[in-house]
């Protein structure tokens, strides 16, 4: 894909806005970090909101505060272990253009 096309351009919303989404939103908070390559980062973030539920191969919108462009990201971790633990895990990539999906 060339640099300079559109889809390299566009945002996580531009590409997804059609998927169906969980309409709830709930607060996380990282608890852990670790540095896997040297280009990718886990991030293990503890969920706020028990109703927060996903299936494998799912990924989660982020809003951050004081970040205009929203990110999507793929969760790592299995359910059972946000059902046990009430954390998921991400694998975050370094990007030309962040944030990554």
């Amino acid at each position: 894909m060339q640099p300079n096309s559109r889809a390299a351009l566009s945002t996580h919303l531009d590409r997804t806005g059609s998927a169906k989404r969980n309409e709830l939103t709930s607060e996380a908070t990282i608890v852990k970090i670790r540095q896997e390559s040297p280009t990718i980062k886990s991030l293990v973030l503890s969920v706020a909101d028990e109703k927060f539920t996903f299936k494998p191969g799912q990924w989660v919108d982020f809003f951050i505060p004081g970040v205009s462009v929203v990110g999507g990201f793929s969760i790592t971790s299995t359910p059972r272990r946000l059902a046990r633990h009430g954390t998921i895990e991400l694998a975050v990539k370094v990007s030309d253009h962040p944030p990554a999906a």
